[in-house]
């Protein structure tokens, strides 16, 4: 992710009231190691900390919240479906990102 698509993400973001707490879903890759995909998931959350703008729920709190709720939450692609786990979670925001592959660069989304 360029460090202006990552600024872009943040305006929009912060734009509101308050502080916002927010919970990164892990990333997603295709043609990349899970180590790229864990060192651009690691990036964005440290840009959003060192921000503080946001409060952002530790990766153990919604890995826990997810395990307990696996069955329910497996497949789940439905705006319902992310709202309720948002709230599950606690959080206003949740975020998730992809990372791709191409022959000599790679790309990098996030929703």
């Amino acid at each position: 992710m360029t460090l202006k698509r990552l600024s872009i993400l943040l305006i929009l973001l912060t734009t509101g009231y308050g502080q916002h707490s927010l919970s990164l879903l892990p990333f997603e890759g295709t043609e990349v190691s899970s180590a790229l995909r864990q060192a651009g998931y690691n990036k964005l959350e440290t840009a959003l900390i060192e921000s503080g703008r946001f409060q952002v729920i530790e990766k153990e709190k919604r890995d826990q919240v997810l395990q307990e709720q696996k069955d329910q939450w497996s497949g789940c692609f439905e705006d319902s479906c992310i709202v309720e786990l948002g709230k599950l979670l606690g959080a206003n925001y949740l975020i998730t990102g992809n990372i791709i592959g191409l022959e000599n660069f790679f790309k990098s989304t996030s929703r």
